[in-house]
């Protein structure tokens, strides 16, 4: 008989998708008040809300967007990591989307990220998976386990090293552009 997983409960990813989230809520905000309420309103965006729901559909769009912009940023890693490896979308990325970025991206990271998420919606967390990817992009070419330890839920498992809040940034702004210009926005040459 094996010892229970948290796989084993139908609604652990209430949990999961909720507690870290809290967690960087409750240091931020001076009262539970306001901590609830911030976290019921970043939950409550679609994105965060189908991992909380556990859509199956959403879920599965936000992965195939996530894949295919990796397939346009890093054509080798992408296919490495489904190809080779045989991967699939949800473990590279459920720990990422399931927690926010807070898992193994540490808070200063995870809080950039939400802040641009905050003010561009649900594009940016796309954009900050692919970028995470990317600055992961050297870990990503071990064997399948040491892919594994890396991108997976692995009990007391390092904050990444990204190299820091802006080195971050600057790859979620990298996931975002095409050719050179920004991807969805439209600029006027002056």
């Amino acid at each position: 008989m094996r010892p229970p997983d948290f796989r084993d409960f139908p609604n652990a990813h209430l949990l999961i998708s909720s507690q870290l989230p809290a967690a960087l809520l409750t240091l931020v905000f001076h009262t539970p008040h306001e901590s609830f309420a911030n976290l019921a309103n970043l939950l409550n965006r679609a994105l965060p809300l189908s991992f909380l729901t556990a859509d199956a559909g959403a879920i599965s769009r936000v992965y195939s967007l996530v894949m295919a912009t990796l397939a346009y940023k890093r054509p080798a890693l992408h296919d490495r990591l489904l190809n080779t490896l045989r991967l699939a979308p949800s473990t590279i990325l459920e720990p990422l989307f399931r927690s926010l970025f807070l898992a193994r991206c540490g808070i200063e990271s995870a809080a950039r990220i939400w802040d641009i998420f905050v003010f561009e919606g649900d594009r940016a967390l796309i954009r900050a998976a692919v970028g995470v990817l990317l600055a992961l992009e050297s870990r990503l070419w071990g064997d399948r386990e040491e892919v594994l330890d890396t991108l997976g839920w692995k009990k007391a498992a390092p904050v990444w090293d990204l190299g820091g809040e802006e080195s971050v940034i600057s790859f979620v702004r990298e996931a975002g552009k095409a050719d050179g210009k920004e991807v969805g926005r439209n600029r006027k040459s002056s």
